[in-house]
């Protein structure tokens, strides 16, 4: 399951009562969490992953380690098919290449990124 919403709009919606009536009584942030832990991963957009950690630390604190597995899969494979699109690109499209190639970059970028939250957040939890 992949969700994106804005912060603002989230928080609207958190406080909007049919909302949540429409979780059968059930806490909000927490149901959001209980989706998170079972999402597939999403576009490795950083706000979007950062509300998910959130509400999974708060709720379901040892699926964390699982969340981090799988979006760091998501980047990978998502890594591995602009890699192939551009190796299959043909020497004149270099305007292509140069964004594929620095989509790529941002990619890896991610990567450390996600590696450095884990770390920090195992470090807060630690204390």
């Amino acid at each position: 399951m992949v969700w994106q919403v804005g912060r603002n709009l989230f928080c609207a919606a958190v406080d909007n009562k049919e909302f949540k009536a429409s979780y059968h009584h059930v806490d909000p942030p927490k149901k959001l969490a209980a989706d998170s832990a079972n999402w597939r991963g999403l576009s490795p957009r950083g706000c979007e992953f950062v509300t998910r950690l959130y509400f999974l630390n708060l709720h379901f604190p040892k699926k964390i380690a699982r969340a981090f597995d799988q979006q760091r899969m998501e980047v990978e494979t998502h890594s591995v098919r602009l890699k192939k699109m551009c190796d299959e690109l043909p020497p004149e499209q270099i305007y292509n290449r140069m964004s594929l190639e620095m989509r790529l970059k941002q990619l890896k970028l991610a990567l450390e990124w996600l590696d450095e939250c884990q770390e920090h957040l195992q470090q807060i939890t630690k204390t």
